[in-house]
């Protein structure tokens, strides 16, 4: 029984952090709209999505030329 309790704690929080990283994303995406130079919001989109990517979320193509 306690390891099946385990597990849920263990995915209510990666579900938890999930939804923080992507709600920190669309708010990056927000305030960097009215910034026309590179700075750190571009840094930290970035890092949201490496860890969105680290938990199988969604896949990071920044790096791919359109």
């Amino acid at each position: 029984m306690e390891k099946h309790l385990t597990s849920q704690v263990f995915y209510h929080k990666e579900k938890g952090m999930k939804y923080f990283w992507a709600t920190y994303l669309q708010f990056l995406f927000f305030i960097g709209q009215f910034n026309s130079s590179k700075n750190w919001i571009d840094n930290h989109v970035i890092i949201c999505y490496n860890k969105l990517n680290q938990s199988n979320n969604i896949e990071n193509n920044l790096d791919e030329k359109i």
